[in-house]
């Protein structure tokens, strides 16, 4: 049986790469770093959302009776 040499994974797409790499291109770590970006804004829009939501419950709450 062949020995595999010690290596890891892209994060991305999930090729062999050597060891310390994180990614095994440009191209990979700047599509990494798009869906970071894109997955915290999406955290920050549900949590405006939530607040948004709460303050409105508050509000209907004092007012609405």
């Amino acid at each position: 049986m062949a020995e595999v040499p010690q290596h890891t994974h892209c994060i991305t797409c999930g090729r062999a790469i050597p060891l310390g790499e994180k990614f095994c291109s440009d191209e990979c770590e700047r599509a990494h770093k798009e869906t970071i970006r894109k997955k915290k804004n999406q955290l920050l829009i549900l949590y405006v959302a939530a607040i948004g939501i709460m303050l409105l419950a508050l509000l209907s709450g004092m007012f609405g009776g």
